[in-house]
């Protein structure tokens, strides 16, 4: 029954048969839990029994509603949170408002998370995540920019398209309602019950629908063009925004590469002089053991530091290639549909409903 408080616009609700129904407080229950219904197995609702059946189960029902709001909210906010993961996604840059890939290099490097124990590293990781998150935002407040940017251009675009077919089907109509009145006033001259349509009317109707076929061709053929071009414009502006797009997280993925690379270098001093320290006997070894077969010698450390540095570069180049390849992907897909679309189907559909009509107005005569 809880279930069905759901169902805002129930109104009828039989449940003859219903185990449920044969439980001695079915009726009271039922009333008082769905006030959206007004027959119950095909009874009117009396608003005395309802009012008498909400107030027993007055506690109830506030704890009910209580939760559904509690519900309501915990949905509303789940609804919220994947529509804002999905403007991210289409503006390319999900995963990318907070510190996710910063945080994805370090849980994916087992070396590195050794390797920040050492003695100073502190500050040096703090400052590399500070600069290395700062980029990052930037580059996602950009994308969300540039999104924008390019969904106007979109807007503007099958504006432009839909005026241009509807000012074609307009004028379209107009040609063929000026046919149809010369066509009611060419017949209205012959006596079509007694002689039919005279051979000089219909060669002249046959004439007339070879120059309706040609002026609506015609029309067609100028859509083809406006669309045409209007599309290769789209194209164009489209092509340059997502270029200037790639162009600019490109520099900005050189500068987390950056960053990267003198993390590491400052990173191997730290861990180097640690082994040399430590080799003299200047620094008491209170690593835990899996991490102290690091610093046994300089080799063990350097190699680790590397192995570090491939697994975060490898995290980096895999979100610039991703983002790259989507935005490439989702524009030729784009483009793709709408030439298959506009152009090709469409302009197939037109010039079959051009021969039908002229088909079906030349059969008309016939049948005269």
């Amino acid at each position: 029954i809880r279930y069905l408080r759901r169902f805002d616009n129930l109104r009828t609700l039989c449940l003859r048969g219903n185990p449920f129904a044969s439980k001695p407080e079915y009726y009271v229950f039922t009333i008082s839990h769905l006030p959206q219904v007004h027959f119950l197995d095909y009874k009117l609702i009396d608003d005395a029994p309802r009012e008498e059946a909400t107030k027993k189960y007055e506690i109830q029902l506030q704890q009910l509603i209580t939760l559904e709001e509690q519900e309501r909210e915990k949905e509303k906010a789940s609804e919220d949170q994947t529509k804002q993961f999905q403007l991210y996604k289409d503006a390319f840059v999900e995963n990318m408002d907070q510190n996710q890939l910063f945080t994805a290099m370090f849980k994916d490097d087992v070396e590195g998370q050794k390797l920040i124990l050492v003695p100073g590293s502190d500050e040096l990781m703090t400052q590399f995540e500070q600069k290395f998150n700062a980029i990052i935002y930037s580059m996602f407040e950009f994308g969300l920019k540039e999104k924008e940017i390019r969904d106007r251009e979109i807007e503007d675009f099958w504006i432009c398209v839909n005026e241009a077919k509807n000012e074609n089907t307009r004028q379209a109509a107009a040609i063929v309602d000026e046919f149809k009145t010369y066509r009611s006033t060419l017949f209205a001259k012959e006596d079509l019950e007694q002689q039919g349509v005279s051979s000089k009317v219909a060669s002249e109707y046959d004439e007339a629908l070879t120059n309706l076929r040609n002026k609506l061709m015609a029309l067609e053929i100028t859509l083809v063009d406006q669309l045409e071009e209007t599309i290769q414009t789209f194209e164009r502006n489209l092509g340059e925004m997502v270029s200037n797009f790639t162009e600019s997280m490109r520099a900005n993925f050189s500068q987390i590469r950056e960053l990267q690379a003198y993390f590491n270098d400052n990173i191997v001093t730290l861990c180097v002089a640690t082994v040399e320290r430590i080799v003299k006997g200047e620094l008491e070894d209170e690593f835990p053991d899996d991490t102290r077969e690091l610093f046994t010698d300089k080799d063990t450390i350097t190699n680790a530091c590397q192995t570090s540095d491939e697994v975060h570069r490898t995290k980096i180049d895999q979100r610039e290639d991703e983002m790259f390849s989507r935005i490439s992907n989702w524009l030729t897909t784009m483009m793709d549909n709408i030439h298959e679309e506009e152009e090709y189907k469409r302009n197939r559909k037109r010039i079959i409903e051009i021969s039908r009509l002229i088909d079906y107005l030349r059969a008309d005569i016939e049948d005269m």
